[in-house]
């Protein structure tokens, strides 16, 4: 939550999909798409730490599923 807040989301909230007992989905807004971009350009080494912590825990080593919502 605080790495998403430091990034200038505004809200942020963490699910975990109904039925399954390892799908986590991460919700989190931010002002602009440009704002959005923007984060994909700040990954700091803490970040990039924290990335690789995830993707280590992912079993087969499967990616993250993403996709965006743009209201």
């Amino acid at each position: 939550k605080q790495l998403r807040k430091r990034d200038g989301a505004f809200f942020w909230e963490l699910y975990n999909k109904a039925g399954t007992a390892d799908c986590l989905v991460e919700v989190y807004m931010v002002n602009s798409w440009l704002g959005h971009l923007r984060q994909h350009a700040r990954v700091t080494v803490l970040d990039k730490q924290l990335q690789d912590k995830i993707r280590s825990l992912l079993k087969d080593e499967t990616r993250p599923k993403r996709s965006h919502l743009i209201a």
